[in-house]
This record gives C-alpha cells, sequence and structure tokens, in this order.
C-alpha cells in the first residue's frame, strides 16, 4: 500500500463520516417519531390543548414535525400570522433535507477518478519508474504495479459505490420526510386561520396529513 492509497482511505473516511452525520439528522432526528405526532400535535391544537401541544413540541425534541409546530405555537402566543412562521421552517427544513447531498456526489466522483488516476500513476511508474532492485527479477515490476493499480481502483470505486447509494437513499427518505413536513405545514396554516376547537375530528386530521 502507497501513500496514494492511504489518500483514498482518508477520502473513504470522510465519505462515512458524511453519511454518518446524514443517517443522524434525517432518521434519528427530523424523522425520530411517524406522521402520528403531528396527527397528536394538530388534534392538540385544534382541540385547543395548548399546554399538550406544547409537551409534544418538548418531548419530540428535533424532530420536523415538532418543530413546525412550535412555530405555530409560537406565533400563537405572540399574536402573528402562523402560515408566515411554519413557512420560515419549512424553508430551512428544504435545505435541510438536501444538505450533504451534492457533497457525496462530488466525494463519490473524487473516488472513482482517484482510482482510475491510481492506475495511471502505476502504469507510468512501470513503464519509466525506478524499480531498483526488484526490476532485476523478471516479472516482479509488472506483478507489483498490478497490484497496486487494482487496489486503488477497487478502493476508488468502492468510495464511489457507497457514496451514491447512500446518496440515494438519504434522498429518497428526505424527500418523504420533506413532503410529510409540508403537509403539515399546510394543515397548521389552516389551524391559524380558523382557530381552536374548529374542525378537529379525527377523520378531518387525517384528511389533512
Amino acid at each position: 500500500m502507497t501513500g496514494f492509497h492511504i489518500a483514498q482511505l482518508v477520502l473513504g473516511l470522510g465519505v462515512l463520516g458524511l453519511i454518518g452525520r446524514r443517517v443522524h439528522e434525517v432518521y434519528f432526528e427530523a424523522g425520530r417519531f411517524d406522521a402520528r405526532l403531528g396527527e397528536a400535535l394538530l388534534a392538540s391544537l385544534r382541540a385547543g390543548e395548548i399546554e399538550r401541544a406544547r409537551a409534544l413540541v418538548r418531548a419530540a425534541g428535533p424532530a420536523w414535525d415538532a418543530r413546525l409546530g412550535g412555530a405555530a405555537l409560537t406565533a400563537h402566543d405572540d399574536g402573528v400570522d402562523v402560515g408566515a412562521h411554519v413557512d420560515e421552517v419549512m424553508t430551512d427544513l428544504r435545505f435541510r433535507a438536501a444538505a450533504g447531498l451534492r457533497s457525496l456526489r462530488v466525494l463519490g466522483s473524487i473516488g472513482s477518478a482517484s482510482g482510475l488516476m491510481g492506475a495511471c500513476v502505476e502504469f507510468v511508474w512501470l513503464m519509466a519508474g525506478d524499480h531498483g532492485l526488484t526490476g532485476l527479477m523478471a516479472g516482479r515490476p509488472q506483478e507489483i504495479a498490478t497490484g497496486r493499480a487494482l487496489l486503488a481502483v477497487a478502493i476508488g470505486f468502492s468510495v464511489l459505490i457507497v457514496a451514491l447509494s447512500a446518496r440515494t437513499q438519504l434522498a429518497r427518505d428526505g424527500a418523504a420526510l420533506l413532503a410529510r413536513a409540508r403537509k403539515l405545514a399546510g394543515a397548521l396554516d389552516r389551524w391559524g386561520h380558523r382557530g381552536p376547537a374548529n374542525g378537529s375530528g379525527s377523520g378531518e386530521i387525517a384528511a389533512d396529513l
């Protein structure tokens, strides 16, 4: 293994670190609860149970549904437009849903390029490099260059596959969470215009969400 291979492995560790950060945010923060959290929040607000809604928001922590519910409650307390506050949070959520996806694509492309570059470096070494005493052994330089080139290609394309696979899954799940958040935002906006104790039936809540 050469310094070039070590640099490739460092790139791979960077990709894994970025994936880990995005997995934590998408699955353990944004989506830590399912759609029933939004339904419970909306039901509490429509029934006029503001304190229960606050408790749900506090308990849910960084979940996206809780952030939207918290924005609606803040607007309600301040006597301002609920929709405007919710829209501000949605703008941030749209950014967070796409965060890191472009970086994963770029790092994956760099990984595949590094594999091909590593193979080229070994070819140049084989053709024009100083082989030292190894050159006295028939076929040994070719064997070394081939092994190192294959290792570089394997590492590079492994980085590409991992980065793009993770990007595809994270993009899909992030989009699903964003779609759910968008529905809840619309329902909270309508609640802000109608006020509590109006249309609190479970059928209407399910239709909103």
